[in-house]
């Protein structure tokens, strides 16, 4: 029943939660009553029932090899699933809610089975590796200001969730293939400013190492405000120049954007 998960979670408190409050109390920082501190434990101790709750649930959507089925409400981590952006044999994206800053952003989920296994590590690895740069050359920026500074999706994590590789991203406006399908081509100014975005990224990744290897409409996406900057995303098809192979000069880019000669 409830009391036995009540106990086992009030067991769990991570003891970071006494230590902050007390913490802050000492500091003089944040005006926290004792009332205040025990609805926040208590808040933490009711969500964490919810988890222990939802979490044989959560097992038999995600163990098993496959696509992970998102639906909203679900639980990922600290994300909240809020709806479905797109899917496809990869997997799906969905757009999430982050429980503790209320920031809405973007949870790629690659399916499990194992023909999709090596290219989700291989994927998880470039992304870190872009991650590690990004945050060791921000100096006094912050990271996701130097991913749109070099028009790149900005990527905020990679984690494996029930054997799920997902790659937690910055949400962004629609992609280009999806406003050429609603509203036809685009001017030539409008091409010109496009290029020279994408060309930036691709830039930025080659600097480093990286090919991209699937650049296409659908690949590329707009900012969530203005629809005026574009951004490079989705490192499915990604590697390093440096680990390049048969395999990798086979597979790169979707076939319909292939060039002649790849």
């Amino acid at each position: 029943g409830l009391r036995p998960a009540f106990n086992r979670c009030l067991w769990r408190l991570p003891a970071r939660i006494y230590i902050m409050a007390a913490v802050m109390r000492w500091r003089g920082g944040v005006a926290l009553t004792i009332d205040e501190v025990m609805d926040w434990m208590v808040t933490d101790v009711a969500d964490r029932v919810v988890d222990i709750n939802h979490h044989k649930m959560m097992e038999a959507q995600a163990s098993h090899a496959g696509q992970f089925k998102a639906v909203p409400e679900t639980r990922i981590r600290n994300l909240v699933v809020m709806g479905s952006i797109g899917a496809g044999a990869y997997g799906n994206v969905v757009r999430v809610l982050n429980r503790w800053s209320g920031r809405m952003s973007a949870l790629k989920i690659i399916n499990s089975s194992q023909e999709f296994s090596q290219s989700a590590q291989d994927e998880q690895d470039v992304v870190k590796f872009i991650y590690t740069r990004m945050n060791s050359a921000r100096g006094r920026s912050t990271i996701e200001k130097n991913f749109k500074f070099n028009h790149l999706c900005a990527v905020l994590g990679a984690f494996t969730y029930y054997k799920h590789t997902c790659i937690h991203m910055e949400l962004c406006g629609p992609d280009l293939y999806s406003i050429i399908k609603r509203h036809g081509r685009f001017p030539l100014s409008t091409l010109r400013v496009i290029a020279k975005h994408v060309l930036t990224a691709i830039a930025w990744l080659h600097s480093h190492g990286i090919v991209h290897a699937d650049i296409k409409p659908a690949n590329i996406l707009t900012d969530l405000d203005t629809r005026q900057k574009f951004y490079v995303a989705d490192y499915g098809c990604a590697y390093m120049s440096s680990s390049l192979s048969m395999y990798a000069i086979e597979y790169a880019v979707t076939r319909w954007y292939r060039a002649p000669e790849v």
